[in-house]
């Protein structure tokens, strides 16, 4: 049964800039677009010492090619994760572009 307008319920979000920090860590560097092998990038290393630097927001997105394995990857090794708990920092994405010259917008 579909709801009514009147009968939907609004939900009290804070704002973008309590959660987002000033300075954003960008996943498009761990891309082939900005590296021509990603992958051999220090990115553990990157995430730790913007992390322990007060940065706390990450982007992301399928279009950066490894960028979201590569950050995974990161956040998931015990150096960073025993000491920076998953509610500490925030991770950011976009859906539909998925390459160049493809979009989809059902992921």
């Amino acid at each position: 049964m579909a709801m009514s307008p009147d009968s939907s319920r609004s939900v009290e979000r804070p704002q973008l800039s309590s959660i987002v920090t000033k300075i954003v860590l960008g996943g498009g560097s761990f891309s082939q677009q900005s590296h021509p092998d990603p992958t051999s990038l220090p990115v553990r290393e990157i995430i730790q010492l913007a992390l322990d630097s007060g940065i706390r927001t990450f982007d992301t997105s399928p279009y950066y090619g490894p960028s979201e394995i590569l950050l995974g990857d990161a956040f998931s090794q015990p150096a960073i994760s025993s000491k920076y708990k998953r509610s500490e920092y925030q991770l950011m994405t976009k859906v539909g572009r998925i390459a160049a010259d493809q979009f989809n917008y059902s992921r």
